[in-house]
């Protein structure tokens, strides 16, 4: 697990130096105490104003870094902040209930 949550810092590093990111969750096999998996599941809650093929480019480039560098599979999937906030949806409630935020 240890070296899953120091490859979700350095992403987090990494997003924050591209979009206004909030918060950056680790879910999926990742939150249930697995060692390093092949793959890792991200929420990323941004700000509203971010633009989804912007997004899109910059998650892509990351996650192809972490394929070559480490042959892990990475995947974003994108909140808006106030979504995130407001909303109760099951998965929201799942993210909120069972993820691990970085």
């Amino acid at each position: 697990m240890e070296n899953t949550l120091e490859l979700a810092r350095e992403i987090k590093n990494q997003l924050k130096k591209k979009i206004s990111l909030e918060k950056l969750i680790l879910i999926g096999n990742a939150d249930k105490k697995i060692a390093f998996n092949s793959e890792l599941d991200f929420v990323v809650v941004v700000n509203d104003k971010l633009d989804k093929f912007e997004f899109v480019n910059i998650t892509s480039e990351l996650a192809v870094d972490c394929i070559s560098k480490y042959k892990i599979m990475i995947q974003f999937f994108p909140i808006h902040k106030m979504n995130f906030q407001l909303k109760s949806t099951a998965f929201i409630r799942s993210i909120k209930k069972n993820g691990i935020e970085i």
